[in-house]
């Protein structure tokens, strides 16, 4: 059997970690999602520093099309079959797509990114520090302004409770700055439970990639809706 080895986000360490009996594990900073373009290397580089063929949980969405190109060379891979960690967060596609749906301007807070000061209130101090107030406010209302609600994301009555002064602070701003609205959502760890188990027989699962050695991952393995009782259903 191929040894288990784990790439992922940080976001998602305290939600895979203990997931997962892998040889390895490795949890790589939260900044990449908003460099896509250093994702690539950065994870390929790691791929390739893999001497043994294992079977390697890629712990990221598509992420900003951050891993398209990736090459699995004489791995597996197994990647969750989400735009994005709140994909991931949300228990599946399926479920993102339904919230989506029905408040599609809508951003997320999470403890990961609380922690990472990857929140507007955050950004916005560190534009003010870096570019002055007029350019800040600039920048500020372009990123964040056309959403209309901000959704605390949980796993845990506990976990919301403890977070909900943290986030207190991004909940005023945003609804000052903004006339965001506010609300809370315990997430579903069911995909990330399915790809800890990392088990290529999860190939049918329509929220989980399977790829074979030899594979370079694809924008369009996204978007195809794979076909039921193939055995490639997950990486066409």
């Amino acid at each position: 059997m191929k040894p288990l080895v784990v790439l992922a986000c940080q976001v998602l360490e305290p939600l895979l970690a203990n997931r997962v009996d892998a040889a390895s594990q490795e949890y790589l900073g939260y900044g990449l999602h908003v460099r896509p373009a250093e994702m690539l290397p950065a994870l390929q580089s790691r791929l390739d520093s893999l001497t043994e063929p294992s079977t390697v949980i890629i712990g990221y969405g598509l992420c900003g099309n951050g891993v398209v190109g990736l090459e699995s060379g004489h791995h597996t891979l197994v990647l969750p079959r989400t735009h994005d960690c709140i994909g991931m967060m949300l228990g599946s596609m399926a479920q993102y797509a339904e919230a989506f749906a029905a408040d599609p301007a809508t951003y997320y807070l999470t403890k990961g990114w609380l922690e990472s000061g990857d929140e507007p209130l955050s950004e916005y101090r560190g534009y003010v520090d870096e570019y002055g107030l007029e350019r800040a406010d600039r920048l500020i209302d372009m990123m964040y302004g056309s959403y209309r609600k901000l959704r605390l994301l949980a796993f845990s009555d506990d976990e919301m409770e403890w977070l909900r002064p943290i986030a207190a602070p991004v909940v005023e701003f945003c609804r000052d700055r903004w006339d965001m609205a506010y609300d809370e959502r315990i997430g579903d760890t069911g995909l990330i439970e399915r790809l800890g188990m990392a088990d290529t027989t999860l190939r049918d699962d329509p929220d989980l990639l399977v790829l074979p050695p030899g594979t370079t991952v694809t924008q369009q393995m996204y978007l195809d809706e794979p076909a039921a009782g193939s055995p490639d259903s997950a990486h066409m």
